[in-house]
Parts: structure tokens; sequence; C-alpha cells
């Protein structure tokens, strides 16, 4: 029974200067709009991620074989405010989300140029600064009330090579809690809620087919429905 471990760590980080100015400048004591106006913002953003992961793939049988793995994923996000005036106080803030993602993949080949499998996970959303950028109630200051979404996942499929070509089918079901979208957007801006549970459900069917050396065709029909509660 060959075992094989994979141990790592991700690392990402972005940086951003945000500035915001009014799309109008007084003329005679009269709007015209379409011109850059005063500052109305300005604000450096961080974001980074670190995400230690151990894998290990697992040769049950000849014919049986386990992939599973987990993930403890951490992203945080720290805003300084710099404008301040005495009509807008300090809106600096910083949040942080964590989560535990495990993962695993249960496969059977039932010949040599076929396979059905069986597999779950847990996957994990955070806001992004867009998404974080402006707040609901038309207040100022980055929308820090809007959570991360997580969504559990199995699929059941089979994956058939035929000459050339694979052959794929599946079926999935997918439940996400706290999925982030738009709550309004008006004025050039947009901010984002967090929505109840929702489920989807579909199939997929998809074909990767080489034909010579110079031309591939690859095709994928999904259907699916969506339900939110």
């Amino acid at each position: 029974m060959p075992v094989t471990l994979t141990a790592g760590l991700d690392y990402e980080n972005m940086s951003e200067r945000r500035k915001g100015y009014e799309n109008f400048v007084m003329v005679n004591g009269a709007p015209q709009y379409g011109e850059q106006g005063a500052l109305r913002r300005n604000e450096r953003n961080l974001m980074w991620n670190v995400d230690p992961y151990l894998q290990t793939q697992w040769q049950l049988t000849d014919k049986l074989s386990l992939d599973a793995g987990v993930r403890y994923s951490s992203v945080w996000f720290d805003s300084n405010d710099y404008y301040i005036t005495p009509g807008n106080g300090d809106d600096s803030g910083d949040a942080s989300y964590h989560k535990w993602l495990p993962a695993g993949s249960l496969k059977y080949a039932l010949t040599d140029a076929w396979n059905v499998y069986l597999s779950a996970g847990r996957g994990f959303e955070t806001p992004t600064i867009n998404e974080l950028s402006y707040r609901s109630d038309n207040q100022s200051g980055l929308n820090f009330g809007l959570k991360p979404s997580t969504n559990d996942t199995v699929e059941i499929g089979s994956k058939t090579r035929i000459g050339n070509g694979l052959f794929t089918a599946a079926l999935f079901q997918t439940n996400t809690d706290n999925e982030i979208v738009v709550d309004s957007s008006s004025g050039g801006r947009t901010s984002y809620k967090n929505a109840g549970k929702t489920r989807r459900q579909g199939m997929e069917l998809g074909l990767d087919q080489q034909f010579g050396e110079s031309w591939r065709l690859k095709a994928a029909r999904p259907a699916g429905r969506d339900l939110s509660h």
C-alpha cells in the first residue's frame, strides 16, 4: 500500500492605495459633472493569507485509491484611513478570517481506461477588498460586517478514456452559507451583503478529444438548479 505525504505552505499578499474623489466641480456656483473634484477618500489597504496544508495519496488496492488533504486558511485585512476631517472620522480597521478546509476523494478503477470516483470537500471564500469597500448603510468606512462564505461540495462521477479522448460525467451538490451577493449599486458604488443558505445541484458532461498533432476539441455541458432559502 504505497502512501505519499505532501506538506506545504501557501502565502499571498496584496497592497493597494485607494483614493476617491467627488465626480463634479463647482463652476460659477453650479456643479459640472464628469470632472474630478475634491478628495473624499484616501486609504491604504493590505490583505494577506497564510495557508499551511497536508495532502496524502494512498493506494489501498490495485484498483482503489484515496486522496485526502486538509488546509488551514487564514486571511488578514488591514486598512489605514488617511482621510480624516472634522466631518469624517478615522475609519481605520482590520479583520481576520480562519477556517479548516478538509477534502477527500475515493477512486475505483473499473478497467484500465474507466474509473469512478466519489469526492467531498469544503471551500472558503473571503470578501475581497472591493467587496469590503462600501457599507450597505451608506456610512463611511469599510464593510467589516461582511462575513466569508463557506461551501460543502459532494461529487460523484466517472472518467473514461476513449482512444485519444477523455469523457467525463459528474453529479454534484454544493451547500453554501453566507454567500456574498450584491446588496445595492448606485452612484458608482456597489455594496455587498451575506445571503442565506444556498444549495446548488447539477450534472456536467465533458469531452477532451485530441485529433492528430494539431487539433484538439474540448466541450462541456453543465446543467443544474439553484435553491436558496
